[in-house]
C-alpha cells in the first residue's frame, strides 16, 4: 500500500507493485572496450526505477549506457514499477 486518502467517507488506496528482469548478460569480444546501449520495451503504466533513461522512442527506451570493458561480461537488471489506485 502507497496511499491512502478518505475524503468525504470515500475510502481511496494508491498501491504499487515492482518487477526485476535479470537481462541476458553482455559480452565484450573485442580487444577494444566498447559502450553497451540497453533498449528496453516501453510498457504502458510502467515507470523505470533506478534506470535513468537518456531518450524516448517510440517502441523502446535506451535507458542504459555503459562502457564494457575489453572481455568483460556485464549483467544488467530492469526493475520498473507498475501504481494502480
Amino acid at each position: 500500500m502507497r496511499e491512502i486518502h478518505l475524503n468525504h467517507g470515500v475510502f481511496f488506496t494508491k498501491s504499487a507493485t515492482e518487477e526485476t528482469r535479470d537481462l541476458p548478460p553482455a559480452q565484450c569480444g573485442s580487444k577494444k572496450a566498447k559502450t553497451l546501449i540497453i533498449e528496453h520495451p516501453l510498457r504502458a503504466g510502467y515507470t523505470l526505477l533506478n534506470q535513468k533513461p537518456m531518450e524516448k522512442t517510440a517502441d523502446n527506451l535506451p535507458f542504459l549506457k555503459c562502457p564494457l570493458a575489453a572481455g568483460a561480461t556485464r549483467h544488467s537488471p530492469v526493475s520498473e514499477e507498475h501504481v494502480f489506485d
